[in-house]
């Protein structure tokens, strides 16, 4: 599902038409909030990429969350009623979060370094599996906490629940193996 963000990541052609603020031809209105709308490319991002039309068709989805700005979202998917706006929006929200997941493994699991340590096929697997074990028990310790708290789980910073944890291995190391304290 083709989804445009002004997320991280280079975006070339949006990001030269939202630079030189090329206006957006409106074509055909579907809904309020909902509408099939032409960017118009620069020649100078044109010809950098030759093979861009001069014109991209796409549809626009006005929408506003609680307590957030209005946001727009851009997709290919033109056919609003074989794909409602608002099923897009979720959707859209739902696929964010699985982007953050995969940040946070990158970031705060592998520490920046996206390369795994091991050398041989069996040290990566071993590599990839202590990983994604890890990544989950850092989840489950999130659900669990969120479940305390009464607030749903992505409402729990993975950064936080990952620092509570190490935390507690650090304490824990200090008393060493035998019974510890509750």
């Amino acid at each position: 599902m083709p989804l445009g963000d002004r997320g991280p990541g280079p975006q070339p052609p949006l990001d030269d038409a939202r630079q030189e603020q090329e206006p957006l031809a409106y074509r055909e209105a579907t809904r309020q909030g909902d509408e099939l709308v032409e960017l118009e490319f620069s020649d100078q991002t044109r010809r950098a990429n030759p093979e861009m039309p001069e014109r991209w068709l796409v549809r626009a989805i006005r929408y506003e969350r609680p307590g957030f700005q209005q946001q727009t979202l851009l997709t290919s998917l033109h056919d609003h009623k074989k794909f409602p706006a608002r099923e897009m929006v979720a959707l859209y929200h739902e696929r964010w979060e699985l982007e953050l997941g995969f940040d946070e493994v990158k970031t705060e699991l592998l520490e920046c370094e996206e390369t795994l340590r091991s050398k041989t096929p069996r040290g990566v697997a071993q590599d990839l599996w202590s990983l994604g074990l890890l990544y989950n028990l850092v989840r489950l310790e999130m659900e669990q906490i969120a479940v305390e708290a009464g607030v749903p789980p992505t409402r729990i910073s993975f950064i936080a629940a990952l620092q509570f944890i190490q935390n507690c291995w650090l304490i824990l190391r200090r008393y060493g193996p035998g019974p510890h304290p509750a």
